[in-house]
């Protein structure tokens, strides 16, 4: 329940648990999958080196920072790289633990359409020995720096290998969504100390292949890997999908009532541009199939993830759930994860189970799903301070516990519904954005105009208006 109370699931973006050998098995499956779709007679897959560090002015698009040294040079006496295409020079480093190495792109490059990001890499025999595991990222950052789609690879050889990395597994860093069409840097970050060589770093251009978004059958087969294809149904709303391996659901009536969420929400934030990618709510036929999910997808970003507690769960943008018999098709918590999933790629604001995405996600939970006991719930909690947050901690941008989203709500909904903060809400969000966090601080003089201390008079007196006790 929201408060002591708001009976949500749990909007935690996250990115991670232990994805054992079903989690390895689904993956190549669904990349069976991709490969086998493409329609005969389409154009071949092309790839294109970006840097191969056999001209002289190689230096010019790379910058460096940490404890790092980078040399141009022969690769190492006797070592042939496994593929002609490789030429005879590389790019030896040698890593402090933090340092990163990335260059400039052309102008005007959209990554948005690219399956495959690729690099060669050698470790010396001695290297290997001496550091058995090394971890290094590749990142696509956009211009600001501000936001970055990134991928951790693990080195465990000795010799050349060639590291292959669909774009589309690729993760988000910690600040705004990131955007395919605005990245403008790529290069390596070393988690750990480490000496080894790069060399032809590439991209794979294949117009049959989905590009940076997941396809649904990959999707459909890393959630539903041990149910048979015909018992997995999806069905698709005004710009969104809903799969269910559950008969029981009525998933036309589930998309129904999604697209008056969806209406509603572009009501309340008519500024709202359009998502970048299509949102997508799974309902699981099983609490146990929806646990073991996160830990299968999170692996296939590379991470790791623990199943959830709660009775939802929405993960780099993917919203999920499971069949209650009580609760039935219109189980409030397919509500709560849905708007996350609008959410996330619509301001793009990514979900931290923060105020924001908590407190809109909750608001349009209690609409379409009132809780009589909500008007009680929030005159306790204003009434007594140990049963909510102060403000600048509730706003900090960082995670809240369930028992407050009821909090984060209500200063939702004093942003929806009082004319001088509603006024100010299209600036506030693009600021939000901008920054690639929530934290209401840094604008709240700049843009709203307030203090905190006026804030809390206002968040407190719509409270006691709004909520009012029966008979009160």
């Amino acid at each position: 329940m929201l408060g002591k109370g708001l009976k949500v699931g749990s909007g935690a973006s996250g990115r991670g648990a232990r994805a054992g050998a079903r989690g390895a098995a689904a993956l190549f499956a669904c990349l069976l999958v991709s490969l086998a779709r493409a329609p005969a007679g389409e154009s071949e897959p092309q790839e294109r080196a970006l840097f191969d560090f056999e001209a002289e002015e190689w230096k010019a698009p790379w910058s460096a920072h940490g404890k790092i040294e980078i040399a141009r040079l022969p690769v190492p006496e006797g070592e042939e790289a496994p593929n002609p295409a490789l030429g005879r020079r590389g790019a030896r480093i040698r890593a402090g633990a933090g340092s990163w190495w990335l260059a400039s792109l052309a102008a005007g490059e959209d990554w948005s359409n690219l399956e495959e990001l690729s690099f060669w890499v050698f470790r010396a025999p001695e290297e290997a020995e001496l550091r058995p595991a090394v971890e290094i990222e590749f990142r696509l950052v956009e211009g600001d720096g501000r936001a970055r789609f990134w991928r951790k690879v693990v080195l465990e050889h000795a010799g050349w290998q060639k590291v292959a990395l669909p774009l589309r597994w690729f993760r988000w860093g910690s600040g705004r969504v990131p955007r395919w069409e605005m990245v403008r840097r790529a290069g390596f970050y070393f988690r750990d100390e480490c000496e080894l060589w790069i060399d032809r770093v590439a991209v794979l251009d294949d117009p049959r292949g989905p590009g940076g978004a997941i396809p649904q059958e990959e999707i459909r087969a890393l959630a539903f890997a041990g149910a048979a294809s015909e018992d997995v149904r999806s069905a698709a709303g005004a710009g969104f999908e809903v799969l269910t391996d559950c008969d029981a659901l009525d998933l036309p009536r589930l998309v129904s009532h999604l697209e008056e969420v969806k209406e509603a929400v572009r009501q309340a934030f008519p500024f709202m541009p359009a998502p970048l990618w299509q949102p997508r709510l799974l309902v699981f036929a099983t609490r146990e199939e929806y646990q073991a999910f996160p830990p299968v997808l999170a692996a296939a970003f590379g991470a790791q993830a623990a199943p959830p507690e709660t009775d939802g769960f929405t993960m780099c943008g993917l919203a999920m759930g499971w069949w209650l018999e009580e609760r039935g098709t219109l189980r409030p918590t397919f509500t709560h994860e849905f708007v996350h999933a609008l959410l996330e790629p619509s301001f793009p604001l990514q979900n931290k189970s923060e105020w924001l995405h908590e407190g809109v996600a909750a608001h349009f939970q209690l609409r379409f799903h009132p809780q009589a006991d909500m008007a009680a719930t929030v005159q306790e909690g204003i009434a007594q301070e140990g049963w909510r947050l102060p403000l600048e901690r509730l706003l900090d941008g960082e995670p809240i516990p369930a028992n407050r989203y009821w909090q984060a709500m209500t200063v939702v909904e004093l942003f929806l519904s009082v004319p001088r903060y509603g006024e100010k809400l299209p600036e506030l969000l693009n600021a939000l954005q901008a920054a690639g966090s929530t934290a209401l601080g840094p604008h709240l003089g700049p843009v709203l105009g307030l203090t905190w201390d006026e804030l809390a008079a206002d968040w407190l007196a719509y409270c006691r208006e709004a909520y009012p006790l029966e008979g009160g």
